[in-house]
């Protein structure tokens, strides 16, 4: 996936000048509005390993612009009061979360 396929919601106020998800829902509600159905499909059918490989992808994006290596970012707050304080792990736990918020168990 490339960064032009992205439609993040745009924040002036905001560091990156990109809105900053409040906690993982508004975080699952922001990836379901800036991702190309065709990405959203692909992370659905996506298993444990295809997921590893968006730390790199979907991941770093998340890392970089929503800040979850600054202590500015609302979202690496949020996060840090779950006990997630590596942007590493939190990116991965919300891609996880995400996975599991496109696959909802009956």
């Amino acid at each position: 996936m490339k960064d032009d396929e992205l439609t993040p919601t745009p924040d002036p106020n905001s560091p990156t000048n990109i809105y900053i998800p409040a906690n993982l829902q508004d975080c699952f509600q922001e990836l379901d509005r800036m991702l190309p159905a065709s990405v959203v499909k692909s992370l659905r059918l996506s298993t444990d390993a295809d997921l590893l490989h968006q730390h790199f992808g979907l991941g770093m994006w998340m890392r970089n612009n929503w800040g979850l290596w600054s202590d500015w970012s609302r979202l690496k707050q949020y996060l840090d009061s779950l006990g997630i304080h590596d942007a590493d792990d939190a990116s991965s736990l919300i891609l996880v979360s995400y996975w599991g918020h496109l696959n909802p168990k009956p």
